[in-house]
């Protein structure tokens, strides 16, 4: 077990509200990268019925799983993004097709078209889900404190006088201008969870901590520009100071190994671990659930307070 998680409580199976299903929204990858994703569905059904939607905000397969969970007799869904962060044209869209926003997302429709010219094709659907159950989306993994436990672990691997050593935190990245500051902003809070929790262990924080963006399926000016960028933070960081970097993604399966393009002939310090496999993700998924739970409850005594966006979908497409 990761050092540290030892001190968090094991996930156990929440106090049924009812029973509500999960659905884990992921990207998709390699085998070796869905492997990961279908492991946490095994570990979380313990405790939830769960099933996966791999694919970019892919009505068919979210379809798949709401009638596979629905044969397990749920009475709710809680959609939970398997993402790094939550500013994504995908997660926009995909409210969409789960009945959460009345239009599709334009932006998702103009990072494709940008996607396409870079060399990276992608369809989307434009059908909605058809359920009748209440359904609520949850956020994505962002600065959460499991997240930053995970990243602290990843680092602390490679660490060995963290006050003379920065902490390079790299993301894959949106292709829009607007989510990348969204995704630094999200980074930058990260970091700062990092070396608080480190604080918390009475752990010395790492002298500096910073993050940026590969942004490999943005158009290839922009994709130039990001890298070039990286590279720079790097030697900067590696003047005053051993650096370590670690990447901000959900699991192996080809992405790490284009951070690794982007800073050749640089050194630093690197093992490739991603954010699975690792006890937290399990527990990360769980909160979010019991949080949905909870604010299910809450809203019921107030309906004003709902906390996740949620919302039973459009009567047209029951």
């Amino acid at each position: 077990m990761p050092q540290g998680s030892e001190s968090l409580t094991p996930p156990q199976a929440p106090r049924a509200l009812g029973t509500a299903g999960i659905i884990l929204l992921a990207h998709g990858g390699t085998p070796p990268w869905e492997d990961e994703v279908l492991k946490l569905k095994r570990a979380l059904k313990g405790a939830y019925p769960t099933a996966v939607a791999f694919g970019m905000a892919d009505s068919h397969t979210i379809q798949q799983a709401i009638d596979e969970l629905s044969k397990e007799n749920v009475n709710r869904l809680i959609v939970v993004p398997l993402f790094v962060c939550s500013h994504s044209s995908i997660i926009e869209h995909t409210r969409y097709v789960l009945g959460l926003r009345s239009n599709p997302s334009t932006e998702l429709m103009r990072d494709l078209r940008r996607m396409e010219r870079a060399g990276h094709a992608h369809s989307i659907s434009m059908e909605r889900i058809r359920t009748r159950l209440p359904l609520v989306l949850t956020p994505a993994l962002d600065s959460h404190p499991l997240a930053a436990e995970i990243i602290l672990d990843r680092a602390k691997a490679l660490s060995r006088e963290p006050g003379r050593e920065t902490l390079f935190l790299i993301g894959h990245g949106p292709v829009s201008e607007s989510d990348n500051r969204r995704w630094l902003d999200v980074m930058s809070r990260l970091g700062k969870g990092i070396n608080a929790l480190a604080r918390r262990r009475n752990l010395q924080p790492f002298k500096k901590i910073i993050s940026g963006t590969l942004r490999d399926d943005a158009p290839a000016a922009v994709k130039e520009r990001a890298r070039g960028l990286l590279r720079a933070q790097l030697r900067a960081a590696g003047k005053t100071s051993r650096v370590i970097v670690v990447p901000c993604l959900i699991a192996r399966g080809g992405v790490e190994s284009h951070i690794g393009e982007a800073l050749k002939g640089l050194p630093y310090l690197w093992s490739g671990e991603t954010f699975a496999p690792h006890p937290n993700l399990e527990r990360w998924v769980m909160e979010m659930a019991r949080e949905a739970e909870r604010s299910e409850s809450r809203r019921r005594d107030d309906p004003a307070s709902a906390d996740f966006q949620d919302a039973a979908p459009p009567a047209e497409k029951l």
